[in-house]
């Protein structure tokens, strides 16, 4: 199972506004958000009714800056499901260039018994 998503990057999203560093360029974290977003609406299209995922792992490699405007293609792939646990193949591009991937983690968890959890 494969997902496209595109991403504008806002200025909200720069490093330097949320101070992850001194530039206005796409942050990490606002990146590592792009690709956690594709690897969610994946796992969405399998789960059953009352339940959904949660993100237990990711591994990021940040490979090239970009500037705001700038369009973010992220490209997500399922490569394996484990009972509860799914693991997925997350790569981001800008004008085709390669400027982000990552390994992600996420399980799957029935929504009501993990609420109760919390109280």
């Amino acid at each position: 199972m494969e997902l496209i998503k595109n991403f504008i990057v806002k200025d909200e999203y720069t490093a330097k506004r949320i101070g992850s560093g001194s530039l206005e360029v796409l942050s990490t974290p606002f990146l590592s958000a792009f690709m956690e977003n594709v690897g969610f609406e994946i796992v969405e299209k399998i789960v059953d009714d009352g339940y959904t995922s949660v993100g237990t792992y990711i591994e990021l490699k940040h490979l090239k800056a970009s500037k705001v405007n700038s369009n973010i293609k992220v490209v997500g792939k399922l490569i394996s499901r484990d009972n509860k646990r799914v693991r997925l193949d997350i790569k981001a591009y800008e004008n085709d260039k390669l400027i982000g991937e990552c390994i992600h983690e996420r399980v799957i968890i029935n929504i009501s018994d993990f609420l109760k959890k919390l109280l």
